[in-house]
């Protein structure tokens, strides 16, 4: 049984990226850029047993402190036959890996060609809710990350709007859902207090984008 020793996870990196020219490698089965103040990319996540790996596209908002980079937005590579995850085998990278990519940025909600905006973050948030995904029923980083980058481009109206629109859906949760936040409305209050230094939004973006060692992935501008 093949399974993904050092040079042979650096390999598919390298095989990855041929794919996905707009990215660069962040670390070993991990391609990425930044959009504005987000880690838009690609984990190769590794199985339990080290002998496949499973492609998936996601997001990270740098708005906010977090210690590792999250799979916000996250989309798995599924089958084209049975809809569910499908794994690529370390033995038969060579041969899955390029129709995988393909597969795995068509079904993307945000591009990587080509840079994105906030009203494509906006849909994508909208269309992944009705993926039927477990962590799109109450997808707490994800509307953090719609809120926080409207007011990060400065447009705090929108960021209002959002924030409004995700905390009247947020306060039909679970109560344990946001029960670390003291409830939906402090959650909420919580973001407000950071729309009012879209100045600061940009320095923290910067300093956790240095704090999680991709300041040197490609950069593009995020679109209004």
């Amino acid at each position: 049984m093949t399974t993904l020793t050092a040079p042979l996870k650096r390999s598919i990196t390298s095989d990855w990226k041929t794919k996905f020219h707009n990215l660069d490698v962040y670390k070993p089965m991990w391609l990425g850029r930044l959009v504005g103040p987000f880690f838009h990319g690609i984990c190769l996540e590794r199985s339990s047993g080290n002998n496949s790996y499973l492609p998936i596209s996601h997001i990270h908002c740098l708005c906010r402190d977090f210690p590792v980079v999250s799979l916000t937005l996250s989309q798995d590579l599924l089958s084209k036959r049975s809809g569910t995850q499908e794994r690529i085998s370390a033995q038969f990278h060579e041969a899955h890996f390029p129709q995988a990519a393909v597969r795995l940025r068509e079904a993307s909600l945000l591009p990587f060609a080509d840079s994105w905006g906030l009203r494509d973050l906006i849909a994508a948030t909208d269309r992944y809710q009705k993926l039927g995904r477990s962590d799109a029923n109450c997808p707490v980083s994800l509307f953090e990350s719609v809120a926080l980058a409207a007011a990060w481009l400065g447009d705090l109206d929108k960021a209002e709007a959002s924030l409004a629109k995700y905390e009247a859906i947020a306060s039909s949760w679970p109560e344990n859902i946001l029960a670390r936040c003291g409830g939906h409305h402090a959650w909420a209050d919580s973001l407000r207090r950071l729309f009012g230094n879209p100045n600061a939004l940009r320095e923290a973006a910067d300093l956790h984008a240095e704090k999680l060692k991709v300041i040197q992935l490609p950069k593009v501008e995020m679109l209004s």
